[in-house]
């Protein structure tokens, strides 16, 4: 092949494909997290060797790809580290901070895209899952409470039976936030899909449920007032979040619980057996005692 030939010789199509590090899909406000960006070929295999590829880092809505977000004040989307982003045998691995949260953006998620920076017309630009930019975060806390009880039967213990719910207001670094005070907003919904239940007055709260957030935490006591068996046997889960009539909240994501299935009562034959077993192993215990004493 001659040396004209050569030069127009196409080069192999690429891509760029963007991994945020962590598993949730929201992001604390002007916090460093850590993401992954990865040169592949048309099979999604690693394209290691070769020359470095400097990178092009920008900020999209997750919505509408095609529109980049407008910073207020400086830049939305900040890269750290001296160099950029530049793929080096096949990868790169950047920390980067959003500026700012999602409220002020009509609570769209945002995505993260990289391009070549040179414009290299065989590599083609790759975008990140949508994350919400969040302040504050609410947590469930199980200090000091009962084992969850993934099957929970409503109709023992009597009507006042509930589950209780310590509910925190975290910054960035774990920290209980102590200086702001937060309506919350109590729901009930499936816990594969995390839609919500259709009929929320299911979910019942306590008198003596505090609904808001002072000096970091509230408690809660719920009780939910259907069993499983009448909603597809599905499990529920319960999300204690920000009140949504409350516009300048939206900046704190809400928590989930465990998944718990509900029943009505243990059938007698179960705990007819329980009560066997338990008398079983008190006459071996006490047959036990007496040999002992005979020895």
């Amino acid at each position: 092949m001659s040396e004209p030939d050569k030069k127009k010789q196409r080069q192999a199509p690429l891509h760029l494909a963007v991994k945020l590090l962590g598993d949730d899909d929201s992001k604390f406000v002007n916090d460093s997290f850590s993401l992954q960006v990865f040169l592949q070929d048309e099979s999604a295999n690693l394209k290691t060797g070769g020359a470095d590829v400097p990178l092009k880092l920008s900020l999209v809505f997750d919505d509408q790809p095609g529109n980049e977000p407008q910073a207020s004040n400086g830049k939305l989307l900040v890269v750290e580290g001296k160099g950029g982003a530049v793929i080096k045998n096949g990868r790169a691995e950047v920390k980067v901070k959003v500026m700012d949260v999602s409220m002020n953006y009509d609570n769209r998620k945002f995505c993260i895209v990289a391009t070549s920076a040179q414009s290299l017309a065989h590599i083609a630009p790759g975008r990140s899952h949508g994350v919400t930019v969040i302040k504050h975060r609410l947590v469930l806390a199980q200090e000091g409470l009962a084992a969850w009880e993934a099957d929970w039967y409503k109709d023992e213990g009597g009507r006042d039976k509930s589950i209780p719910l310590h509910i925190q207001l975290l910054d960035a670094k774990g920290r209980l936030v102590r200086d702001r005070s937060l309506p919350l907003k109590v729901t009930l919904h499936y816990e594969k899909t995390y839609l919500s239940v259709t009929n929320q007055e299911y979910l019942k709260l306590s008198p003596d449920s505090t609904m808001m957030i002072e000096n970091g935490e509230a408690h809660l006591r719920v009780r939910i007032e259907d069993v499983s068996k009448n909603h597809q046997g599905q499990a529920f889960v319960i999300s204690v979040g920000p009140d949504p009539k409350e516009p300048l909240d939206h900046d704190v994501n809400p928590a989930f619980s465990d998944a718990v299935t509900v029943k009505s009562k243990r059938n007698k034959r179960h705990n007819r057996k329980k009560d066997s077993l338990d008398v079983a192993q008190g006459s071996a215990h006490t047959n036990i005692q007496i040999g002992r004493a005979h020895v």
